[in-house]
């Protein structure tokens, strides 16, 4: 038996016919009943009620360092272009770390980032970006629009990069680069150095531990399943009902 939300309310289908939209998760029911020798039909607009995930954005958690050139990759193409389509449907979440070094001397944080100081940069500005910039979509797609610069443009200036996407994204640049020359930026990324090694010791096996690593972290999903590849699919593939842009590539 379907089981509908109807006006905030549980109802089990009765006696009549009904239709619903998987797509949109809407649909109708037209009861029918009897009463002294004449037929009534009543419509009933429904709603596909599901407490687990119902109106539930997807979490995904991306792991990452800003010159890996797979993490590269990963935003200008293929998170960038989901985000597109489905940033209505799923809540992302931005570790920028990697596979950086960090000591401790007198109390201050200190990086070796794989790819260089550069990337130590890109890792913070990131952070910072996460960080200063309150709407949290325009934060993701602020940190997007800094790795495509810099994909397209085979140029890792981030100074550059970060006032072209302040302007496309009405981003205050000064605020971020504050944030980046201060001691806030070591904490954030020390942060997101603890987050890091935290779910990398979930991973049994030492070659698994790589980046670009993708996670998803509700929907019932395995959360330490990489999901890097074929992203776009695997999130219209989790997300119920699964949303109308999925059926439009």
């Amino acid at each position: 038996m379907l089981v509908y939300k109807v006006s905030g309310v549980k109802a089990s289908m009765g006696s009549g016919q009904h239709k619903f939209n998987e797509t949109t998760g809407l649909g109708y029911h037209n009861h029918i009943s009897y009463n002294n020798g004449t037929y009534h039909r009543e419509r009933v607009e429904l709603k596909l009620h599901d407490n687990n995930t119902q109106n539930k954005k997807l979490k995904v958690s991306v792991y990452y360092e800003t010159l890996c050139p797979a993490s590269v990759e990963f935003f200008a193409d293929t998170l960038r272009t989901t985000m597109d389509r489905l940033s209505s449907y799923i809540d992302v979440h931005l570790v920028p770390y990697g596979h950086i070094e960090e000591s401790t001397m007198l109390g201050r944080s200190y990086f070796k980032c794989q790819h260089g100081p550069a990337e130590c940069f890109g890792n913070m500005i990131h952070a910072c970006a996460i960080n200063v910039i309150s709407d949290k979509k325009k934060a993701l797609k602020f940190n997007i629009c800094l790795m495509k610069y810099g994909r397209d443009n085979r140029v890792w200036d981030f100074q550059t990069a970060l006032h072209h996407c302040g302007r496309i994204h009405a981003v205050y640049v000064p605020e971020v680069i504050e944030c980046f020359q201060n001691i806030r930026s070591d904490n954030l990324l020390s942060k997101y150095g603890e987050e890091t090694y935290n779910f990398f010791n979930r991973i049994t096996e030492a070659k698994q531990r790589y980046v670009p690593y993708v996670v998803f972290e509700n929907y019932g999903a395995n959360t330490t399943e990489d999901r890097t590849s074929n992203f776009l699919q695997q999130v219209c593939n989790t997300i119920v009902p699964k949303p109308n842009p999925c059926y439009h590539r």
